[in-house]
């Protein structure tokens, strides 16, 4: 446990940055980037001591209770819309979850965008971005379901993984969730579920759809 304190004390000290995006500058590492998996929970107090006597401030979870976060459904909504990403229904509920931050209003226009310009009724130019939200250019409903059947489509041959880490990326969803009330809490939360998600894919070789039933039977 000391060891692992003194690793993320010169990590955090060590001048280094994370480029989530391409598009923007990196970012100092900070405490919400590391996360540190343990076997057992008094493993996870000792290493939260010894993190605190560095001053590195730190949350923790159990298996237990990570299956009863909120961000379970977050996660779940997102192996949902990659599942079937024809359905309008599952891409709805997932982009107002906090990962990508629409509101109803912003999914509301999105639609009646979408529904004019299928009528040949929709102004020219691109609408205002969605509220909150600058890595999404435009409130664009057909971008969206494009993104999604990208996701799915590399979801064979990348895993559940890969494609997650590289959605979060590419939406800004880490930076954003961090930015909420119980940021911290909900970020080691999303972490931790994506590392067990992880594992029960690698040995069951889940669909997105059995992957989230499987999360869904934890809860």
């Amino acid at each position: 446990a000391q060891l692992c304190a003194q690793e993320a004390h010169r990590l955090l000290a060590s001048g280094a940055t994370l480029q989530r995006d391409p598009g923007r500058a990196p970012e100092p590492l900070a405490p919400g980037h590391l996360a540190v998996l343990v076997r057992t929970n008094w493993q996870g107090t000792l290493v939260r001591e010894q993190l605190a006597a560095l001053a590195i401030p730190a949350v923790s979870a159990s298996r237990s209770t990570v299956f009863a976060s909120p961000v379970l459904g977050w996660l779940a909504a997102w192996l949902d819309a990659v599942a079937d990403p024809g359905r309008d229904g599952p891409a709805r509920v997932l982009v107002t979850t906090p990962l990508f931050g629409w509101t109803l209003q912003d999914l509301a226009e999105a639609l009646a965008r979408a529904s004019a310009e299928a009528r040949g009724e929709a102004p020219p130019g691109d609408p205002p971005p969605a509220s909150g939200d600058d890595l999404v250019p435009a409130l664009a409903w057909d971008r969206w379901l494009e993104t999604l059947w990208g996701w799915a489509h590399r979801w064979p041959t990348q895993g559940f993984l890969r494609v997650f880490d590289a959605a979060l990326d590419q939406y800004g969803a880490l930076e954003r969730v961090l930015g909420t009330p119980q940021g911290e809490r909900h970020a080691t939360d999303l972490r931790h579920l994506c590392e067990l998600a992880h594992t029960h894919e690698r040995g069951h070789r889940c669909s997105p759809a059995g992957l989230a039933t499987w999360l869904r039977a934890q809860g």
